[in-house]
């Protein structure tokens, strides 16, 4: 987890706080992260912030692999269906 924030907060000032999860692998899982923010404030001296959310798939990709084997000079081909999520929708426009 990468984590910003404002270094220092005037009293009755705001500040950010930004967190940011890396999702690389984690496709179809849900996850929950948290941190924790300490304050100067008596009543308030520790904050806990929790993301959690599933992570969606870029792509639905069948088959997940394959392999081409064949010689020198030969023309090698195979298929492969790439079916974008209806929530993100995309065009592949080149190959």
């Amino acid at each position: 987890m990468t984590v910003s924030y404002s270094r220092e907060i005037p009293p009755g000032g705001t500040g950010e706080v930004t967190l940011k999860i890396k999702t690389d692998g984690k496709a179809g899982e849900k996850i929950s992260k948290t941190a924790t923010v300490y304050t100067d404030d008596p009543k308030n001296p520790k904050i806990d912030i929790t993301l959690t959310g599933e992570v969606l798939s870029a792509a639905e990709i069948e088959p997940k692999a394959v392999r081409l084997i064949g010689k020198a000079g030969e023309s090698i081909q195979t298929a492969v269906k790439i079916t974008p999520p209806a929530i993100n929708m995309f065009d592949i426009t080149d190959v």
